[in-house]
Order: structure tokens, then sequence, then C-alpha cells
């Protein structure tokens, strides 16, 4: 479907809260809830990936290098982690008990297709964890958020805790994401990031006669055996 008309069907389907979470995130930087929301449809699902396919190819035409495929499990699949985040943030009905079925780890395989795809909406899930944490640093749901962010290193990147086990190959396998990742390291100016053993070398390879004026903090390390490579 041509992305004209996928806008005119999305613009009229703008009618339940799922949807509604989704866009408004998207376009405004706010979250629209109520306080029932109800169990979200099979259509509604469709309505979000298509709405989703939509904003990730519109998008993929500012990225360096050809942009992976769109993963539409994969983004539907952080749209509904987003969406119940802001519903246990703001209403807290559901018991703790739930939380493994609300908030499942993605059961595919991660590639960079899925890892941007994701990221249309996991990038919000930070600012989501640092609320949730400001109002109960003890919440049983910050350690399912951060094991979830820990998986999916790019859309974790201004979190203040370091990167856990990072499958740095992942990301230097495809020229698009590599790019973008490093990029925002260096918009966040994430030292925990930019000092990564498996990181520092190249990120500074990348930034190249800029680096001084994009990062200058950002200092060399010296890795034994020169684990980088």
């Amino acid at each position: 479907m041509e992305h004209s008309k996928q806008n005119a069907v999305i613009n009229a389907l703008k009618t339940h809260d799922f949807l509604k979470t989704i866009t408004q995130l998207r376009e405004v930087g706010h979250l629209f809830l109520h306080e029932k929301p109800a169990k979200i449809s099979t259509s509604q699902k469709e309505e979000v990936k298509l709405y989703l396919e939509n904003e990730y190819y519109r998008e993929a035409q500012e990225y360096p290098f050809k942009a992976p495929v769109y993963d539409n499990d994969a983004a539907l699949w952080a749209a509904k982690i987003i969406y119940h985040t802001a519903l246990f943030i703001i209403f807290r009905k559901d018991s703790d008990n739930s939380i493994e079925k609300l908030f499942p780890y993605f059961d595919k395989q991660i590639q960079p297709s899925q890892i941007l795809s994701a990221d249309l909406l996991l990038r919000y899930l930070p600012f989501l964890y640092h609320t949730l944490e400001n109002i109960d640093p003890k919440d049983i749901l910050l350690e399912r958020l951060k094991s979830i962010l820990n998986n999916w290193h790019y859309s974790a990147i201004d979190l203040h805790f370091s990167p856990g086990q990072l499958n740095i190959e992942l990301y230097y396998s495809n020229s698009c994401l590599q790019q973008l990742f490093f990029n925002r390291i260096v918009v966040q100016k994430n030292q925990a990031w930019g000092s990564h053993p498996a990181i520092n070398k190249k990120l500074i390879q990348h930034l190249g006669f800029y680096k001084d004026q994009l990062w200058n903090s950002l200092s060399a390390i010296t890795i034994p055996n020169d684990e980088s490579e």
C-alpha cells in the first residue's frame, strides 16, 4: 500500500486507546490512556502494525545506508510493552503476578530488522523506566524492564546503567544499524557506552576528525591484546 493511502487509513482508524497511545507518543510525545482499557483485539493489533510500518519506512528515509526491512512482530511486541508499562505506572490495578504475562520477552532471534523496528517505541522505555524509578525505586516492574532493555541495547543507550552482555557483532553486522548505534551513543554522551571495550576504538574511528568537536571528553581506552578487534 502506498504511504499516502496508508496515512488516510490510519487517520480513519484512530479510534481506540491502544492506537491512540502509540500515535500520540510517536507524534507529540504524550501518552493517551483511559482508566479501564479494554483487552487489545486482533484488529487493533493489525491497525497498530499498519501504523508502525508506515512510521518505520518514513523514518528510514533518513537512515544512513540501506535500512533493514521492517519487522511486524518486533514492532508490535514493543508497542505492547510500552502500552502496558504506561498503564502500570498510571493505574497499577494489575497485580505483580501479571508482570510476566504482560511483559514477555521477545521470543524470536534478534537481528538488525528487529532492533530498529522495536526501537520505534522501545526508545521511550528508558523514560518510562526513570519515571517509575522516581515513583518507587523498589517497584518489582523495574527489574523486568531493565532485563528487557539489556536485550535491546540500541534502545537503552540513554539509561545510566552500563550495557550488560552486549552482542556487539550484531550491531556491526549491518552498516545502517552500526552508524545509527554510534550516532545515538554520541548524542547521549554516555560514557559507559563510549568507553565499552567492544565499542570505544571503533566509535573513535567513526568520529574521525570530528571527534573533539562532537565528544571532546571521550578518551581512547587501552585494551590488553586489542580485544576490540
